[in-house]
């Protein structure tokens, strides 16, 4: 049995994300050497790029075979702002809780409160780094 690990982090060269494997080196620097499904090179072009090691997310994985996406088929990433559905404005960040050892729903407003949400329906609104204004953040 195989699955596969995957990661999102911003290129510092051109502030995209990047899918792919993450990787830190011996430099201290941090990379992710994209899937190829995910970007359409050629093998001549594959290559690692450096990523800001602020913004790396790991792909929410709920088992071995089940990987979680919201109600319009996106996949979820740590770092993602989530809306439950039919709870508009209750908004939640996707973290790793070291503490459940798993990925959890943190509220915005209540910081203190995490819930688990294996039977909820998501819908991905931003993710926080692109999008702070959804979590009262500096670029609101």
């Amino acid at each position: 049995m195989s699955r596969e690990i995957k990661f999102r982090a911003k290129s510092i060269e051109t502030e995209k994300w990047i899918y792919g494997t993450y990787l830190e080196l011996g430099d201290g620097l941090h990379y992710i050497i994209p899937l190829l499904r995910y970007h359409p090179i050629s093998e001549s072009d594959y290559k690692k790029y450096q990523v800001d090691p602020e913004t790396i997310g790991q792909f929410v994985e709920l088992a071995v075979f089940s990987s979680l996406k919201d109600k319009n088929s996106k996949e979820i990433y740590e770092g993602d702002i989530v809306e439950l559905d039919g709870e508009q404005g209750m908004v939640f960040i996707i973290i790793w809780s070291d503490e459940d050892l798993g990925f959890m729903l943190k509220d915005t407003h209540l910081p203190n409160y995490t819930k688990s949400y294996e039977n909820e329906e998501l819908e991905v609104i931003g993710n926080i780094y692109d999008n702070q204004d959804l979590v009262g953040g500096k670029n609101g």
